[in-house]
């Protein structure tokens, strides 16, 4: 299969090492993609090799492999048969890093073999195809952010099982890097039993079936998974990590809220967190301590619609 490289009104194809150009008809002009071209494209089609150049040296380059990985600079290739084409993809910190379910992914993440799309410019500095880009998106990248809760069943060396109502029996694996609370308190995995309640949070692996803990928290004795209903009397930021206050009568009650806890109006449609009001009926699901804190999975507010 030839490697075509494509643009507006012409169509390159480049073999044993010439360029040859023929002027086509503007129905075979590919139309101009958006900014969320990679992010939308299947993984059968952007795992094929595919190159687009268009307009004011704009490229867009599907299905390339890794080679080498240098400071933050990516060696990837195109091949058709015995057809290389090597590109070296500059990135940097405004350079957007996503991952095959289409989370935010880091730059650390790609190793050699991996597969990527990328969109960016093309720098006419020197001979060789050098993009600086605007979007990667690594199709090797299999994990996605999950946060679990459950009971662990057993518990081996630098892994354990958690039973899920989501779920099922997941295996979840402790790294270095891994924090771990007992309550409010730094512990270590050795405070892991069975029979625990655990909240675990990190990077669930769809291929192996896997979570990798960032945080786990080990719930002490007498709390509880559940729901409660009452008024919000405080929010002390509206960008998580945060806190915000619940009042039940005469108990305050201390909701934790992270990036990853979802808020909801009383019809189920999610809200930024800027939109609850003091006063409001706000209905809490997460894991209460008895401590009168709480692990928040879900805030919805009832008063809003």
């Amino acid at each position: 299969m030839k490697p075509v490289i494509k643009l507006r009104g012409y169509i390159a194809v480049l073999l044993l090492g010439f360029v040859i150009i023929s002027h086509q008809t503007q129905a075979l002009t590919p139309p101009v993609p958006t900014s969320t071209t990679i992010a939308t494209q299947s993984i059968i089609a952007s795992t094929k090799p595919e190159i687009h150049i268009l307009p004011e040296e704009k490229v867009i380059v599907r299905g390339a492999k890794v080679t080498a990985v240098y400071g933050t600079t990516l060696s990837v290739s195109t091949t058709w048969g015995s057809t290389i084409v090597n590109w070296n993809v500059r990135t940097n910190q405004n350079t957007e890093f996503i991952r095959l379910s289409g989370e935010k992914a880091v730059f650390s993440e790609i190793s050699i073999d991996d597969i990527v799309s990328f969109q960016g410019k093309l720098s006419t500095e020197t001979s060789a195809l050098i993009v600086n880009a605007q979007i990667v998106k690594n199709w090797s990248l299999t994990k996605t952010r999950l946060v679990l809760y459950g009971i662990v069943k057993s518990v081996q060396n630098s892994t354990f099982v958690l039973e899920t109502e989501e779920r099922g029996l997941v295996t979840i694996v402790i790294t270095n890097s891994t924090k771990i609370t007992k309550g409010e308190e730094l512990t270590t995995a050795k405070s892991l039993e069975e029979g625990k309640q655990v909240t675990v949070r990190g990077l669930w692996d769809t291929r192996l079936k896997k979570l990798e803990a960032q945080t786990m928290k080990i719930h002490l004795p007498g709390s509880d998974r559940t729901t409660i209903e009452g008024t919000l009397a405080a929010v002390f930021s509206v960008t998580p990590p945060t806190i915000m206050r619940v009042t039940i009568g005469k108990t305050d009650y201390v909701a934790n809220i992270t990036e990853d806890t979802t808020i909801i109006n009383a019809l189920w449609k999610r809200i930024p967190l800027s939109s609850l009001l003091i006063g409001h009926t706000v209905r809490v699901y997460g894991t209460v301590n008895p401590n009168a804190t709480i692990d928040t999975a879900v805030v919805r507010d009832i008063t809003l619609r």
